[in-house]
């Protein structure tokens, strides 16, 4: 009888016990962050912090994520080579006037800007359609190098941030596992992102040359946008990895601090804006963002 009570009395005491444990293992789980430390190594500069403009969208529309391309553009002229946080606040200030002012957008026109300081100053939501490049607007991320790389080098600290960027947003499942990288010239007629940065993102993993098969080249706004013949491909030797695409994510833009924010309905264009998404190519879906403060 007594030999009974002690078999029952220990398999009883390893059950506890081993309950017990599971319990702590799923509270130290809960407690893991999503987002990918890399995420974290970033120096983010939010909005609010360069002095952005407000969206001219009262709320803002969803895109399925993650996407398929993402686009390296140069901001030419127009804003100039920054190599401060002074000048690049101000850099960063002078494209979203362009953009909303002159182009008529409703906000700055690409999803970051990295300047010459190695800083990522936060643009478009992720979670967001795009204005260019035109016909996949709804379909690629956009990152800025500020500045004219024709015949300019980017600094080192610009291309290291955006490696660190690019593992960010597929790690957040933002940008799929097998998401193609373009210079901004693979898809539409420009010289962006200036052969410069264009002869080193081509030796980066995933990179696929262009012209795209979606390729526009508008002859001018007045025509309306009017597509012409496209150039003939360039040979371009790509070095392309192929990842499992990430089927659940969690990250995407919501324009604020690193907080893992669950939430449904449209999104606002407040800083902490959070919201759920899918990525299946339903209209809304269920993705939890987050966005790392530095």
């Amino acid at each position: 009888m007594l030999a009974k009570f002690f078999v029952y009395y220990l398999s009883s005491s390893i059950l506890f016990i081993t309950i017990i444990t599971k319990c702590i293992n799923c509270a130290k789980d809960d407690k893991k962050d999503p987002v990918p430390k890399i995420c974290h190594e970033l120096p983010w500069v939010e909005r609010q912090d360069w002095g952005a403009r407000p969206s001219k969208l009262e709320s803002l529309p969803f895109r399925p994520l993650p996407v398929q391309h993402v686009f390296i553009h140069h901001t030419d002229s127009m804003a100039g080579q920054c190599l401060n946080k002074t000048l690049c606040l101000a850099a960063v200030k002078q494209l979203q006037a362009h953009h909303m002012d002159q182009e008529g957008w409703d906000d700055i026109g690409y999803n970051d800007i990295i300047g010459g300081d190695g800083r990522i100053y936060m643009g478009r939501p992720w979670f967001t359609p795009g204005v260019q490049p035109l016909g996949l607007e709804d379909k690629s991320l956009t990152l800025a190098l500020v500045g004219q790389y024709d015949n300019n080098e980017p600094t080192p600290a610009m291309l290291a941030v955006a490696r660190m960027w690019l593992n960010c947003t597929q790690g957040l499942g933002v940008l799929a596992g097998d998401y193609q990288l373009h210079g901004h010239s693979d898809q539409s007629c420009t010289n962006s992102p200036g052969q410069r940065v264009y002869d080193t993102i081509k030796t980066w993993p995933q990179f696929q040359s262009g012209p795209l098969d979606t390729y526009q080249c508008p002859d001018s706004k007045k025509s309306g946008g009017s597509a012409t013949k496209k150039p003939t491909k360039p040979t371009v030797t790509a070095t392309t990895t192929t990842a499992k695409a990430t089927t659940k994510a969690t990250g995407a833009k919501s324009g604020g601090k690193v907080t893992t924010a669950k939430a449904a309905g449209a999104a606002t264009t407040t800083k902490k804006a959070s919201i759920t998404t899918t990525t299946t190519t339903a209209k809304k879906a269920s993705i939890t963002t987050t966005k790392p403060k530095k």
